[in-house]
């Protein structure tokens, strides 16, 4: 009885090390993407502590969401999911497989993955720090710019109007429930899976550098440039109310709804009016960050299955309509943030991580456990 107690303890030691050591390893393989997010943060910290503004830093507003979310809410799914799976579908194979789902390689992914997504709350709270801060004192000024060339990319008439031959007022409930709330769920709950899985051990670290340049090339860089409001406030930034007031009567139909667009147009137009910081705030119509990453998602459950991929590529079609519809962006926001997006994913492929050591997989434990 005492070997074998002291073989039990052994073995539950063992067991111990392997899940610190797999927690390790997959961290560690994490690195480059802590060494950008860390970078981004402190050169924006420094940035807004030199200018005297760090009140405005908009960190504090994505603990409470994030935490819920991706700290309770996923992962309590996630366990329940894959116990109702074992339960009703492998009765023969329920041992090994929840060995397999405890195993030293699953657990050390998860718990890493979960501190992967506090630097990602932490990434997307520097981002709309910074395009709260993006008009400046300059304020919109290539409106103009990007709306006459959206008329003449159309064959001379504002897209919308395309769009409003066909989608009439009574659509609109179902076409802002779409943009602002299945976007959400396609965008950002992959990003849970991608970050606690095994099994995108292949492709992690180039999805979420990709991730992470789609959102600063896009939201940071090309936003500033050609720093724009869209066509919900281009009366207000050009003076010219006419242009699209026949879109905003349209839009307007829908105030009665609860999910009204136009009381979400107010409310970020309050919010940049008085310098205001929230979840979600700040005003950017050049390039659509909302087209850009379900474009990158699309390309990467393309490489998963390709029918798959084309489906994800007709719902990006989809948002991209929306996105003008709805008075968020010019035609050509979306446009450009398809080649630019595509062209992100195109060099990282290109340059092969896999080369650099950083996604060769976790480091083989040779125990019954990692077998598991």
């Amino acid at each position: 009885m005492i070997i074998m107690g002291n073989y039990e303890v052994a073995t539950s030691g063992t067991k111990l090390v392997n899940r610190g050591l797999a927690f390790l390893d997959a961290l560690r393989s994490d690195t480059i993407l802590y060494v950008l997010v860390g970078t981004y943060a402190l050169l924006s910290i420094t940035y807004f502590a030199a200018m005297g503004k760090m009140d405005d830093m908009a960190y504090g507003y994505y603990v409470k969401s994030f935490s819920i979310n991706y700290l309770i809410l996923c992962p309590m799914v996630a366990f329940l999911f894959g116990i109702t799976r074992i339960v009703h579908r492998l009765d023969n194979r329920r041992s090994l497989a929840f060995r397999y789902m405890f195993s030293s390689r699953r657990l050390g992914r998860f718990f890493a993955g979960l501190i992967l997504l506090g630097a990602i709350m932490v990434f997307l709270g520097t981002f709309t720090s910074i395009k709260m801060a993006l008009p400046g004192e300059q304020g919109f000024i290539h409106d103009r710019l990007l709306a006459d060339i959206d008329r003449m990319l159309h064959f001379g008439v504002d897209p919308w109007r395309y769009v409003g031959q066909v989608v009439n007022a009574e659509f609109l409930p179902i076409v802002v429930i779409n943009y602002n709330i299945v976007w959400v769920m396609i965008c950002f709950l992959p990003i849970f899976w991608v970050a606690v899985s095994p099994r995108a051990d292949k492709f992690r670290l180039r999805y979420f550098i990709c991730y992470i340049f789609t959102w600063v090339i896009l939201g940071n860089v090309l936003a500033k440039l050609l720093i724009s409001a869209g066509p919900a406030f281009y009366g207000l930034v050009t003076g010219d109310e006419l242009r699209f007031a026949g879109q905003l009567a349209l839009l307007a139909e829908n105030d009665d709804s609860a999910n009204s667009i136009t009381r979400l147009h107010s409310y970020l137009w309050q919010a940049y009016s008085n310098g205001s910081t929230g979840l979600g705030t700040g005003i950017s119509a050049f390039p659509s960050v909302h087209v850009g990453l379900l474009t990158l998602n699309a390309l990467f459950v393309r490489e998963y299955r390709r029918w798959m991929g084309w489906l994800a590529f007709i719902y990006v079609g989809v948002i991209q309509i929306s996105s003008f519809y709805l008075g968020w962006h010019y035609a050509i926001d979306g446009y450009a943030s398809i080649i630019i997006v595509c062209a992100i994913y195109w060099l990282m492929k290109k340059v092969s991580l896999a080369k650099w050591g950083y996604e060769k997989g976790m480091r083989v434990l040779v125990t019954s456990d990692a077998r598991a």
